[in-house]
């Protein structure tokens, strides 16, 4: 994998794959199957015993902000999803299109998920963890930096 440094972002980190479509509006209306990664695919929500997954506080905390989406994206419907240890998987349902009073891609995949993201860090327990914008190790689903605690 690429150095980030030479896409013109932090050194030292592994270039992220992006399955996303060159020149598609993903703020237009139909259904987008959704996965998010923890950082460097940690178990950070949850385990699996005996074939089933047991979701921790963080995990819990993931799937209630999932349900909560369409309270804060009126054109937003969250379909099917699943929490597993260290990712999830859902589908979100765009409709219609930005009203006038809304900016344009205001309800963007992008910045809903990125919303998503950002809402899980926030209200997570992070076990070990502390988040205090110094980027590093132990980061979780959001863009945020955390680092751990010595």
């Amino acid at each position: 994998m690429s150095s980030n440094a030479e896409a013109g972002g932090s050194p030292g980190l592994a270039t992220r794959k992006l399955f996303r479509l060159p020149d598609y509006d993903y703020a237009q209306a139909g259904w987008y199957f959704v996965t998010v990664c923890t950082w460097n695919h940690e178990c950070l929500m949850g385990t699996v015993s005996a074939g089933e997954v047991q979701l921790n506080q963080t995990g819990q905390t993931a799937a209630a902000c999932w349900r909560q989406i369409p309270e804060h994206f009126p054109r937003v419907t969250c379909d099917v999803f699943c929490v597993m240890p260290n990712h999830l998987h859902g589908i979100i349902v765009l409709s219609g299109e930005n009203t006038p009073s809304q900016k344009p891609n205001s309800t963007s995949l992008s910045v809903i998920v990125g919303t998503f993201k950002a809402t899980v860090s926030r209200r997570a327990p992070h076990t070990g963890y502390e988040r205090d914008g110094v980027s590093g190790k132990g980061r979780t689903t959001s863009t945020s930096s955390a680092r751990r605690r010595t």
